[in-house]
């Protein structure tokens, strides 16, 4: 592995890291001062979908702690971290899921205590399709993740059922919406286009909206208290460090 310090002139630093019974490949995930959250594969146990990976937490003595398996049978596409997380016992959040079909995909999000590596899976239910079990007869997508300046998470879900008699069978019950983390259940925050969100610590909110799902869109800048301001279009993703 490789840790650099953005904030200064020194040289990269090298260390080997050592993962019990792992062959495959190493993901870092995410981060918070002086400690990754990482996934690996394990070949022996990876599905056609990809996974499940095992979790692991580094830190910057090069010490690993086990947190144990994702869950999921794809890896694991987005986490996210925050140092004052208003959730005890919770600092990082996961997507996982499963695949019943094409179609018939559940995700979910998983919450991590970094310190410790246990993880505990949240209550997406409420945001279901009427009708559309996911991973039976419908799905769930979980899109974005991300924290605000009060430790608060959200997301961007979608639901929807499955009609296999369509040539795509995916029948969408309503756009991506934003929701919010109460406890251990997810509650309904807005309905809305945005694709992400990305809160900065003087309470500037970046916020890409998009028509579809992985095509690009707009950035909007929003100050506190006033109305957003485009800087660009055509824009494909925003990255901004964890609060």
């Amino acid at each position: 592995m490789l840790r650099l310090d953005l904030a200064s002139a020194d040289p990269p630093v090298f260390f080997e890291v050592s993962f019990p019974g792992q062959g495959g490949t190493v993901r870092i995930l995410t981060g918070l001062p002086g400690k990754a959250v990482l996934a690996a594969s394990d070949p022996a146990q990876v599905s056609a979908y990809g996974g499940p990976e095992n979790l692991f937490v580094l830190g910057t003595d090069a010490a690993v702690r086990d947190a144990g398996s994702s869950g999921s049978d794809s890896p694991v596409p987005l986490a996210a971290a925050s140092t004052h997380s208003s959730y005890p016992g919770a600092d990082v959040a996961l997507i996982g899921g499963v695949h019943g079909g094409a179609c018939e995909t559940a995700q979910s999000v998983m919450l991590m205590d970094s310190r410790t590596g246990k993880t505990v899976t949240t209550d997406l239910s409420a945001a279901q399709a009427p009708g559309g079990e996911p991973g039976s007869t419908g799905g769930l997508g979980v899109h974005d993740l991300w924290w605000d300046r009060k430790g608060r998470l959200f997301a961007a879900v979608e639901a929807w059922t499955c009609d296999h008699s369509r040539q795509n069978p995916r029948v969408v019950a309503a756009p991506p919406g934003l929701w919010r983390l109460e406890g251990r259940r997810w509650t309904k925050a807005e309905d809305n286009t945005m694709a992400k969100v990305r809160e900065l610590r003087d309470g500037t909110r970046l916020v890409l909206t998009s028509g579809a799902l992985g095509a690009s869109g707009t950035l909007h800048e929003q100050q506190p208290k006033e109305e957003p301001r485009v800087v660009s279009s055509d824009v494909l993703d925003i990255l901004a460090p964890p609060l």
